[in-house]
């Protein structure tokens, strides 16, 4: 009888306090957040890292078709025809592609941790920003993307996306945005 009369009463005394909202919310927050996100950013990784193997292969068995297929930039090569990004364009566009997605989970993954309140969330979140710039860096070298484009990749298919969620549930002013 006397526990459960104490153990609400406790609970009710802790929240009142702010044990609750101050301690125990936000690391619950943080610990679903990297659970959904988390998870999201390790398939794309886990993607991208598949694709670029098999990239690698197609360079060290020197297969030409797919060498030059690598190297079509949409704005120069596919002359108005949409089925070039589905034919000569298709390896390029799709690698461009994974990059973007494993950039977009990754700037939504800092973004939904970047204002935690406790410490070994921002010690997690301080790595994170540390090894996304590992990441952008090892992009940027020998290749065409610059450091800044791959958090430019990222935010622009979040944006997207956002863009895509708005108007599906019909919010009215969604074009405003881009006025």
């Amino acid at each position: 009888m006397l526990m459960s009369f104490a153990i609400p009463t406790l609970l009710s005394v802790l929240t009142f306090l702010g044990v609750y909202k101050y301690f125990i919310e936000p690391r619950y927050i943080a610990a679903e957040a990297r659970k959904k996100f988390a998870t999201a950013l390790w398939i794309s990784c886990h993607e991208l890292d598949i694709h670029l193997r098999e990239r690698r292969k197609t360079f060290e068995t020197n297969d030409h078709a797919a060498i030059v297929a690598l190297k079509k930039i949409p704005n120069n090569d596919f002359d108005g025809k949409a089925d070039w990004f589905l034919k000569e364009g298709y390896l390029s566009t799709l690698t461009a592609y994974k990059i973007a997605v494993v950039s977009c989970w990754l700037r939504i993954y800092q973004q939904e941790l970047l204002f935690s309140t406790y410490r070994s969330s921002r010690r997690f979140i301080s790595n994170l920003y540390r090894l996304a710039d590992k990441v952008k860096s090892a992009f940027s070298k020998n290749t065409c993307l610059w450091y800044d484009y791959f958090d430019a990749l990222g935010d622009k298919l979040v944006l997207l996306c956002d863009v895509i969620i708005l108007v599906l549930f019909g919010h009215p002013k969604v074009f405003d945005a881009f006025d």
